[in-house]
């Protein structure tokens, strides 16, 4: 395991990324943020979906499908998520967290957020915790994954919740079951954990890292905990690695676009915009680029005579999403780690730790 590789892999790879490809990122991290935030709170929905949601043509969830459980509303969540990502220190993502809230078309919820626990509210909470973090001391980032977890554990907001015994009637019968409980809102600290790594010098922009806190290594400062949180940042950091990669192609793409066509043509921009944040429907797009819909019309067709826009079809109205012209593009290599010679020293005596401690959890060869 080679998280803290990754880790400063990732770090050189957003540090000489291309202006263009950071908005393209940008989009792309702040959708799979709200994907991440909705899923985890409990509602199951497709990716297409989701679109189709925040597009405005269908529910989240179907009537018949939606979980008993109290879950927050999904419009007040995103909301939510939207405003607080507006104050982030990256400015890509910031800028367009505040330009994608009236692009939200999504139906209101049926139920007030008051009753579920104000998802904003939650944020500040989130906010809070991560502002009593003690400074990390280490060039590595285990000491601050450790105090993370740590501070989730002694959270009565965030930490994993108990199962509730709950007696029943049966007829004549007295039973009594235990009650899953509700999932962890993590959520919220997840989207804001990227500026304790900005801060302490782990990676330059602070990106939402929904994904990297581990639920079963948050009471405890064991060899398997160590061993799990060190996974999922490993886990987290390609796959951020992968899509900075894939931003900088379609940055490539989309400056392909306007070459043949006068410096004031919207088309490009329209492409990234798909390209980064997925499908959406034509009043969606015309609010972001601020693009009459005739003109809007006008770069569609370019988009389809090129092959690089695809469309469905919902209740009559369409959703369009960037096709990539070309396939087998393969993603720039990523720079090498900006780690200092100390830093990597103290790398290498990690691993050496971690390969000890994989060694004795490894099953004996028969």
């Amino acid at each position: 395991m080679h998280a803290a590789l990754a880790l400063g892999r990732l770090d050189g790879a957003l540090r000489y990324m291309p202006a263009s490809a950071g908005r393209i990122l940008a989009a792309r991290r702040l959708r799979q943020t709200l994907l991440d935030a909705l899923h985890q709170e409990g509602h199951a929905f497709s990716d297409q979906r989701f679109a189709a949601w925040f597009a405005g043509l269908l529910p989240l969830v179907d009537p018949a499908d939606r979980p008993t459980a109290d879950l927050r509303p999904p419009r007040a969540m995103v909301a939510a998520l939207l405003r607080a990502l507006g104050h982030s220190s990256w400015a890509p993502l910031a800028s367009l967290a505040v330009e994608m809230g009236p692009a939200l078309m999504a139906w209101a919820d049926e139920q007030g957020e008051e009753d579920h626990g104000s998802p904003g509210l939650l944020l500040e909470d989130a906010r809070d915790l991560l502002a009593a973090l003690p400074a990390p001391a280490s060039a590595i980032p285990f000491d601050l994954l450790s105090a993370v977890h740590r501070a989730v554990a002694s959270s009565p907001l965030f930490a994993p919740g108990e199962f509730v015994p709950t007696p029943l009637r049966i007829g004549d019968w007295r039973v009594t079951v235990e009650r899953p409980p509700s999932p962890s809102p993590r959520w919220a600290v997840e989207v804001l954990l990227g500026e304790p790594f900005r801060r302490a010098g782990y990676l330059p922009h602070a990106l939402p890292l929904t994904g990297l806190l581990r639920l079963d290594a948050v009471d405890d400062d064991s060899e398997e905990s160590r061993a799990g949180r060190a996974e999922a940042l490993l886990r987290l950091a390609e796959g951020l690695g992968k899509d900075v990669g894939e931003a900088r192609a379609l940055a490539e793409d989309a400056m392909r676009l306007g070459t043949d066509r006068r410096s004031t043509s919207r088309v490009p921009a329209l492409y990234a915009l798909l390209a980064g944040f997925g499908a959406m429907r034509s009043a969606q797009v015309e609010r972001l680029l601020g693009v009459s819909r005739l003109g809007l019309r006008k770069m569609l067709s370019t988009l389809e005579e090129d092959g690089c826009v695809s469309r469905t079809t919902i209740g009559g109205v369409h959703l369009y999403s960037a096709a990539r012209p070309r396939s087998g593009i393969e993603a720039p290599p990523l720079p090498a780690s900006p780690f200092t010679p100390d830093a990597l020293v103290e790398f290498d005596a990690a691993m050496d730790e971690v390969d000890a401690l994989l060694a004795r959890l490894r099953p004996n060869d028969p």
